[in-house]
């Protein structure tokens, strides 16, 4: 399948996905040469991955797909193509988007004629990941994106004995833009930990809280692709009605009244 200029769906999910478990870089070889490359990576023995990223590499047809030994595979993109595809989702990314803007004009500075050393560019590196987020202020995420979010750093529980909901957590310095978004959009709030510096949000749903379910999970069905069966038992779950609790009338015994004498 050819990429469609006009599918902006997938744009929005590859956003996503990407501010979740993308990169974007700029490096310098040993000639001076300043190259940028742009990658999404996955566990390639979780169910879908592969097709997943096997799917984004045939949509876009640009880049080529990496396999280690160890499981993992990057759909990775150069040059560029890099830039093409990074201008394709900039618009809807939540968290990478001024960090890859910032690599991207830096490139074509140094292509220009200005000069960086590897010290000086670590540095700015370090600095522009921690410092990013989205081009405009969003008010509420987009449900692509946010699908896109969860099938790569969200976590969907769907057994109640564990956990029942929706589950975010990321590097308050480096990733608070997606965590700030989806508190403003669902009037939830996160919570940070000190002793790993990093921020969690969840989204509760059980048989109780049913109708918060029906809010979240028809939406995100349709662009969901490595964590659709779980949303799926999830929505199962908080749809089937509970059990009623009867069984202490199995153990009664109707004592009958007394005779009246």
């Amino acid at each position: 399948m050819k990429y469609n200029k006009n599918n902006e769906s997938v744009n929005k999910y590859c956003a996503g996905l990407f501010d979740g478990d993308g990169s974007i870089f700029l490096g310098i070889d040993k000639d001076g040469y300043i190259s940028i490359s742009f990658e999404i990576c996955g566990d390639g023995r979780v169910p879908k991955v592969e097709e997943t990223l096997l799917f984004l590499h045939d949509h876009y047809d640009i880049g080529y797909i990496s396999r280690r030994t160890n499981g993992m595979m990057t759909w990775h993109v150069g040059a560029d193509n890099a830039v093409s595809l990074f201008n394709r989702i900039k618009k809807h990314s939540v968290v990478k988007a001024r960090h890859g803007e910032r690599l991207i004009e830096l490139r074509r500075q140094y292509r220009q004629g200005r000069t960086i050393s590897k010290e000086t560019l670590k540095r700015f590196l370090r600095w522009s990941r921690q410092s990013t987020g989205s081009l405009k202020f969003k008010n509420h995420f987009n449900w692509a994106w946010l699908a896109g979010y969860i099938d790569s750093d969200g976590y969907v529980g769907y057994k109640q004995e564990v956990y029942t909901g929706l589950r975010f957590g990321c590097n308050y310095k480096k990733d608070r833009e997606a965590l700030d978004l989806i508190a403003r959009s669902t009037g939830r709030t996160y919570r940070y930990s000190e002793r790993d510096g990093c921020i969690r949000l969840d989204i509760h749903m059980s048989k109780d809280t049913h109708a918060t379910a029906q809010k979240y999970l028809p939406r995100l069905l349709p662009h969901l692709r490595i964590k659709k069966w779980q949303v799926e038992q999830l929505l199962n779950y908080v749809k089937t009605p509970k059990k009623s609790n009867d069984s202490w009338k199995k153990n009664f015994k109707h004592i009958a009244p007394a005779e009246t004498k």
